[in-house]
């Protein structure tokens, strides 16, 4: 729920042209009330609530408040305030919201329930109340001329002044800014204040005077010719004041003079200005003649220190008391929450009836104290008022000073204090309905979803499997990447030195060369949702041939593990390989794949080359075994469908294997279509994601709609338009279910989303041109303009 409000201080309130301000009393105490049509709701301070001890409730559904200073969050009500205007009683529920200087704002909920009118011109306010009566306010008008220093006059109403004498009404004060003869004009006019004693005493230049004399006597009398004296008519009152005769007299004199000092260093500021100080007797200017009154408890207040702003707002999250707002304050440390508890618990059945079994001496865990409230254990008996209940979780959970912790500190914390029926259990709903714990925190369970093993090919390079390793050194021949090629039934793998900006096209050629010509073209390809498998030249390819692309789900490389794993066993050949040189990594690139696909795999109780060409390789170790075993003609190809059978048989014995491995370590877990949940969003170093930067970003962000099931273990999401470059299907182990679905979802920041969740870099400046070979040091930035990171591109032709 969202809510708007014009004006929050009394300042701007002061200087709209829309509003009225006016002083009224609210539950009998006076309040400064401003109506406001630009407000949607009506609210009332936070300062004035806790300074009257007014009564809260919880709101239902919490509230952001847009003003002009930014967003406010509201989450307490005022019920049922009175307000006298004109003698008239209206009743208002008031919104508590931080004011500088304002009581109450009266919004258009307000004004619409009683038909407020407001005329700006005439400052005049009617409303119509409970019993038809018309209430009128008339703003008192303020005779002193503006004098706004944020306000420039209106072109017309400036006076037009030039050089010519005949147009100004009067000499002017001062010089004319600019004129060149100013010194010398200065100096006519020194010279004729001064022409009666110039050089007989007095020496002058400009501004500088010097007074000269033979002897001391001489010198003083100098300087008192004629004396100095003040204005007689300024110091007429002062002279003409009727000396004290009492007591009362006296202080009302010492009083008029120590207002008179402070007030006397303001007459220095606005003396400059054209205004007016008027007289207004007591009953006219009824602000300050409040204000100027004695306390109620003026025999408390004691000389302090003004305090800070901060303290009435920590004292009103704690519902404390302010007595006064002077700059001596006594703070009344009264908790109106054990106050409510104690007024609910009249009304409660349920405690009434065990007040009852006290005085019959049926329970001996209950207790009464001298104030008539029941506690149990020494713990605070808190009736069945929802608002109430909802109140003390909300203190426990949302507060800057118990920063949402689990249910099960939080009840450990509260039963400390409070008992009520069926608490922990309380406690425990409202924890789990948090929104802000099921965005921010870490689940503590096993990952969940089900291994799903991928079909097993039924011949070798049918289906393969494809996945690049990134990020490694720059050897002499410019290869910064590695492209994996993996066989999913014979395990061969085939590993591509290739160059990070390498182009559709590119790797399409390379695929002919090294794959096609080598292996046929296959019927199934399994890739991630990288933008070099995903590109629409990729894709049009595969089509042509009549070659099917499988994509893994977004954010889960676990669908294509085979692929990870290979690539880890070659990150490791390759670490053992580059020790004395790590630039030269594409030179051992051929040994680590020979020695791969010649090494016993668990799985296929053989060596891949062994699958592929029915005999094991002739190697320096086992020379001695090639060419011993001669098979012809028709047993050559029962042969090698034996060894694909029992190759097909041990893998389905191993997939098995390795599924009741996986499912120990993890959880089922299903959902409904129309369900809502919450997408798992993995902090990358260097990465700005929705406004927080690292670790500190939301582990999830939603809650999303849920539109279809993909498989066992897949869901499609309804994603906004901010997350449309991001590939809608997640696995479950992304997922998390939405308890409660908030109303108002925090908006997301407009990122520049892969289908991987990631961010997309692109080039946008040229730094500098080095190198023999024309490389490019490119800017890159990321779309909101976040990451800056900066890259190496080879060749013109490759810049877009």
């Amino acid at each position: 729920m969202r809510g708007r409000v014009n004006h929050v201080g009394v300042e701007e309130a002061q200087d709209a042209p829309d509003v009225i301000l006016g002083m009224f009393t609210a539950n009998s105490h006076p309040a400064t009330i401003l109506f406001d049509c630009g407000a949607s709701h009506s609210f009332i301070a936070t300062q004035f609530v806790a300074r009257f001890n007014l009564p809260m409730t919880m709101m239902k559904d919490k509230m952001i408040v847009s003003s002009p200073g930014g967003d406010m969050l509201a989450r307490h009500l005022c019920p049922k305030i009175s307000i006298i205007i004109r003698g008239v009683e209206f009743l208002s529920s008031l919104i508590v919201l931080e004011s500088k200087g304002l009581d109450i704002i009266l919004g258009m909920d307000w004004l619409s329930k009683y038909n407020g009118v407001i005329d700006c011109a005439k400052k005049r306010v009617s409303v119509r109340g409970p019993g038809g009566k018309i209430v009128e306010y008339q703003a008192a008008p303020s005779n002193a001329p503006e004098a706004n220093l944020n306000q420039i006059n209106a072109v017309a109403e400036i006076k037009v002044v030039n050089e010519f004498s005949d147009v100004f009404p009067e000499e002017l004060p001062v010089m004319f800014f600019g004129l060149t003869n100013a010194p010398a004009y200065f100096m006519y006019l020194m010279n004729k204040v001064f022409m009666e004693y110039l050089d007989k005493f007095v020496v002058m230049f400009i501004d500088d005077i010097l007074v000269f004399s033979i002897n001391e006597e001489e010198h003083e009398k100098h300087l008192r010719m004629g004396g100095i004296s003040v204005d007689p008519s300024k110091i007429k009152a002062v002279q003409d004041w009727v000396a004290p005769q009492n007591v009362s007299e006296i202080r009302s004199f010492l009083g008029l003079a120590g207002y008179y000092r402070r007030q006397r260093r303001w007459l220095e500021l606005i003396k400059y200005y054209d205004v007016n100080i008027n007289y207004h007797p007591g009953k006219a200017n009824v602000v300050a003649d409040a204000l100027s009154r004695k306390s109620y408890y003026s025999h408390l207040i004691a000389k302090a220190r003004v305090l800070p702003q901060e303290l009435y707002e920590e004292c009103a999250l704690f519902m404390f008391g302010i007595l006064s707002h002077t700059d001596a304050v006594v703070l009344e440390v009264g908790a109106t929450l054990e106050q409510d508890i104690r007024k609910g618990q009249q009304t409660d059945e349920k405690i009434q009836a065990i007040k009852q079994s006290i005085k019959e001496g049926r329970s001996s865990e209950f207790t009464i104290d001298e104030e008539g409230v029941v506690w149990y254990k020494q713990r605070l008996c808190v009736p069945n008022i929802e608002s109430l209940r909802e109140l003390i979780l909300s203190e426990a959970h949302d507060s800057a000073y118990s920063i949402h912790p689990g249910s099960t500190k939080m009840y450990h914390d509260l039963k400390t204090r409070f008992w009520w029926y069926g608490m922990k259990r309380d406690v425990a709903e409202y924890v789990a309905l948090c929104d802000t714990c099921q965005r921010v925190k870490a689940e503590h369970q096993r990952p969940a979803g089900l291994l799903q093993p991928l079909r097993i090919p039924e011949w070798k390079w049918e289906e393969i499997s494809m996945d690049f390793i990134v990020g490694l050194p720059r050897t002499q021949s410019g290869f910064d990447s590695i492209w994996v090629i993996v066989d999913r039934l014979s395990k061969v793998a085939h590993f591509i030195p290739v160059k990070e900006r390498y182009t559709g096209q590119d790797l399409a050629e390379l695929f002919m060369a090294r794959i096609i010509c080598l292996h046929g073209v296959p019927k199934r390809i399994l890739s991630d949702r990288g933008t070099q498998f995903t590109s629409r030249f990729w894709k049009k390819l595969h089509e042509a041939m009549g070659t099917k692309l499988d994509f893994s789900s977004a954010y889960h490389p676990q669908t294509d593990g085979q692929t990870e794993r290979v690539n880890q066993i070659l990150e490791d050949m390759l670490r053992a390989c580059a020790l004395s040189n790590k630039k030269s990594w594409d030179k051992s690139l051929p040994y680590a794949e020979f020695s791969y696909n010649n090494s016993y795999q668990a799985s296929l109780k053989r060596a891949p080359f062994e699958v592929l060409y029915g005999r094991r390789c002739r190697t320096p170790l086992l020379w001695d075994q090639v060419g011993e075993k001669v098979v012809f003609g028709p047993d050559m190809v029962k042969e090698a469908e034996r060894q694909v059978q029992e190759v097909r048989n041990n893998l389905k014995v191993a997939q098995s294997r390795q599924k009741s491995y996986a499912d120990h370590r993890r959880r089922e877990l299903t959902f409904e279509i129309g369900d809502h949940v919450y997408l798992k969003v993995s902090p990358i170093r260097g990465l700005r994601r929705f406004k927080v930067k690292g670790k500190l970003a939301p582990r999830y962000i939603g809650p999303f709609r849920i539109v279809d099931r993909k498989g066992a273990v897949a869901y499609q999401l309804e994603l906004p338009a901010q997350l449309s470059g991001v590939h809608d299907v997640f696995h479950v182990s992304q997922l998390k279910k939405c308890l409660r679905v908030p109303e108002e979802q925090i908006p997301l920041e407009e990122v520049d989303t892969q289908e991987d969740l990631t961010y997309s870099e692109y080039p946008v400046k040229i730094l500098e041109v080095s190198g023999s070979h024309g490389i490019r040091k490119l800017k890159c930035v990321r779309s909101n303009g976040n990451i800056i990171q900066k890259q190496r591109l080879l060749g013109k032709e490759k810049m877009i």
